[in-house]
């Protein structure tokens, strides 16, 4: 009843003459994988715990059974989008726990394969909010130094209420994210307020999240005293935390310009080294805004220009955190 006008008619041609002429075997196969986006014989084998999927798609490839490939070789396929809309359509209430079996292997599958990317979105489909916030977790490092806040805090606003406020780093890892988007103090406040009232409380994590407002608020004194409780505990382990760790020590614990431009420096490089591109870049701009303010501006354009060509992605695309050192250009 979802499909009208001219896709209706399409439709069921595709159900009468293609579809229903199918043997079962093949039926069920395009019926399931329709929940996949994309697919390959390898994942196809694991999602039916049987090993011809390679033969069935090149079965539907030959046949033009509205699959498409995704690369010269033929390995990743996909189906035309009105196709996955007839196939969906033909399942039912009963075939619920199935999809969502299909969604757990599939899940498993792209873990073992370093999609992790797919393997949360599957891992929300099939419901299983638990793995996907182990996931997230897991991969909250290496999303977050890249700047993909809006990626991370995206997938932390679909878990459980429950589920997310029962992980302490998980719940850092987000009010940091949602600080650096900028986002309403009040949100910042709520979740700082389930921090605070954890079980599982980290007084140092705690500290460096509330001396990253201080300093975002000008109140330097306050940062200053935060970090030192920071200083007793500091996050060795944890190369986004520390990485913001290091900034913040920068920016507060100076005696002069000439050791504030060596601070810098040295946070860019031990945050370049790790991987952490939002503290080397944020590092580099800051840096540049310093020789600026010296009157060195040779020396400022090509530190800025050096920021914007570690943020640069492509083409003329550019990670979010570039944008402080276009503004010092």
């Amino acid at each position: 009843e979802s499909f009208k006008g001219t896709n209706r008619y399409i439709l069921d041609y595709l159900l009468e003459e293609v579809l229903k002429n199918q043997p079962k075997e093949v039926r069920n196969f395009l019926l399931y994988t329709s929940f996949l986006d994309h697919f390959c014989a390898p994942l196809c084998d694991e999602i039916f715990h049987q090993p011809n999927s390679q033969e069935m798609l090149d079965f539907l490839d030959r046949n033009n059974l509205f699959i498409i490939p995704l690369d010269n070789e033929r390995i990743w396929y996909r189906y035309h989008t009105l196709f996955v809309d007839l196939l969906q359509s033909q399942l039912t209430k009963a075939d619920a726990d199935t999809i969502k079996i299909i969604h757990k292997r599939a899940s498993k599958w792209f873990e073992e394969h370093s999609d992790y990317n797919e393997a949360i979105e599957h891992s929300f489909l099939a419901g299983e909010f638990e793995n996907a916030a182990r996931l997230i977790q897991s991969q909250a490092i290496n999303i977050l130094n890249h700047g993909a806040f809006t990626t991370f805090t995206n997938w932390v606003k679909r878990l459980p209420k429950t589920l997310f406020q029962s992980k302490e780093l998980l719940c850092t890892y987000y009010v940091i994210a949602i600080i650096l988007e900028g986002n309403p103090f009040q949100e910042i406040q709520s979740v700082l307020k389930i921090l605070k009232n954890s079980n599982d409380k980290n007084t140092s994590n705690l500290a460096l999240i509330q001396s990253l407002i201080a300093v975002l608020q000008g109140k330097i004194q306050e940062a200053v005293n935060q970090l030192k409780i920071v200083h007793q505990q500091p996050p060795l382990n944890d190369k986004f935390l520390m990485g913001i760790f290091e900034l913040l020590q920068s920016i507060i614990f100076t005696d002069g310009i000439q050791n504030t431009e060596i601070q810098l420096r040295q946070t860019y490089n031990s945050a370049r080294n790790s991987g952490n591109l939002v503290i080397a870049i944020t590092s580099l701009s800051y840096l540049g805004d310093l020789y600026k303010f010296q009157g060195q501006l040779n020396q400022a354009w090509s530190t800025y220009q050096e920021a914007l060509d570690l943020a640069r992605l492509g083409n003329e695309n550019y990670l979010a955190v570039g944008s402080i050192a276009l503004l010092g250009i």
